[in-house]
């Protein structure tokens, strides 16, 4: 019985391990692909204005130090509707995908700023991932609604906006970008 049992787990590890390759290449051709996909995304959005500021936000917001994390945090509900247009209207993300939360002050009402979030930031029908409450003093507060994390559900967009930041750049510095037909 132990026999039958030591066979059965090594023959498990064994299938488990040749799952794991082929996920492994799977995923690696899956983002190639994104990464194919994002080279012809540039040169044909490269002049659009939403292309052009969704990928500057989220060189400047985003977050660029998880790989597969498709973040961008901000306290002006302003910049985060624009990068969720950006998010929706060209990176064809649906709504459910997309997972905004909150860091909040002691002193905040989580409340009222979700409420302030939902309509000038854009992100009124999202599904809001639990708030943050940040430790600080009282009226030391630095932000009126806090401070907004858009969370996309998506390596592949992670995968394409990482070739974008490099790409988009370096056809802007070209002087032939600022003088076509």
């Amino acid at each position: 019985s132990k026999e039958l049992a030591k066979v059965a787990e090594q023959g498990n590890r064994s299938r488990i391990q040749e799952l794991n390759k082929t996920r492994g290449f799977k995923l690696n051709q899956l983002y190639s692909q994104a990464e194919r996909e994002a080279l012809e995304d540039c040169e044909m959005l490269k002049y659009h204005p939403l292309f052009i500021a969704g990928v500057m936000l989220y060189w400047s917001e985003g977050d660029k130090v998880n790989k597969n994390a498709f973040r961008l945090t901000n306290a002006d509900p302003r910049l985060i509707k624009l990068f969720v247009d950006f998010v929706i209207k060209l990176c064809q993300i649906p709504k459910d995908k997309i997972h905004p939360s909150l860091l909040l002050y002691p002193d905040l009402d989580e409340g009222a700023c979700m409420e302030v979030w939902k309509k000038e930031g854009g992100l009124d029908g999202m599904r809001f991932f639990k708030s943050t409450r940040l430790l600080g003093r009282k009226g030391k507060r630095r932000t009126k609604y806090g401070v907004c994390i858009v969370h996309v559900a998506s390596s592949y967009l992670k995968r394409k906006m990482l070739v974008w930041m490099r790409h988009l750049p370096e056809l802007m510095v070209k002087s032939e970008y600022y003088y076509r037909q």
